[in-house]
């Protein structure tokens, strides 16, 4: 979609059976993006989806689904763990997270796609 370089609208149902995912469950993903003012989205006949803000970082569109998005839980902070202090491996994560992160937040939709 993001790759696109006209203004068609690409049906849910087309997109449902290319990545085989519900449509239900697409849905809800697609209603989400919308009210985030990500894509654009069509009902009916002659509806569907687009992208109106190819711009997104891929880390945004993450933290609207998981806000509080971590690789293991014991990065979130609000996990409580009595190595928390003391643990490298840990450490060694929440180094690589956050350089993960870090590129998601430098990567947009429209690079994605390319």
């Amino acid at each position: 979609m993001a790759g696109r370089k006209d203004d068609l609208l690409i049906s849910t149902s087309m997109i449902s059976k290319k990545l085989k995912i519900p449509r239900v469950f697409l849905a809800k993903i697609v209603q989400k993006m919308a009210v985030e003012g990500i894509i654009q989205s069509r009902k009916g006949k002659s509806g569907g989806i687009r992208i109106i803000n190819p711009k997104t970082k891929l880390l945004d569109i993450i933290e609207i689904f998981e806000p509080s998005f971590h690789f293991i839980k014991c990065l979130d902070k609000k996990y409580n763990c009595f190595l928390k202090t003391s643990c490298n491996v840990r450490k060694i994560l929440n180094g690589l997270e956050t350089d993960f992160k870090n590129k998601l937040r430098d990567i947009s939709l429209e690079e994605a796609a390319r």
